[in-house]
């Protein structure tokens, strides 16, 4: 059995050695979810570091060439009904008021 999740967004995301991009990101993003996942596979730079200063939650995996299961790992961490997935390469540019209505009409 599942359990309901709670309204609102998780932003999701698997990254390793993303310095260099994961700030801008981040910064997009954060003002529209309610929680940060990011699963790290394997980082030695300042990936982590730049994701504990958003707050996200950290989870580490080990890289199996296994995209789905990377993935899976951060859906199963989220705790409420909208998912966000975004590269940390990616921006998330949206008008609040538009995804507000977004999530409501959905």
């Amino acid at each position: 059995m599942q359990n309901k999740k709670k309204q609102g967004v998780s932003l999701c995301m698997m990254v390793k050695d993303e310095a260099l991009h994961l700030k801008r990101c981040l910064k997009s993003a954060v003002s529209f979810v309610d929680e940060i996942i990011i699963i790290d596979t394997g980082s030695t730079d300042k990936t982590v570091e730049i994701a504990q200063e958003f707050g996200a939650k950290l989870f580490y995996q080990t890289w199996n060439d296994d995209f789905s299961a990377v993935r899976n790992t951060a859906l199963a961490q989220a705790r409420y009904e909208w998912i966000l997935s975004l590269d940390a390469d990616e921006e998330f540019l949206a008008d609040r008021k538009s995804f507000q209505e977004l999530l409501r009409d959905n």
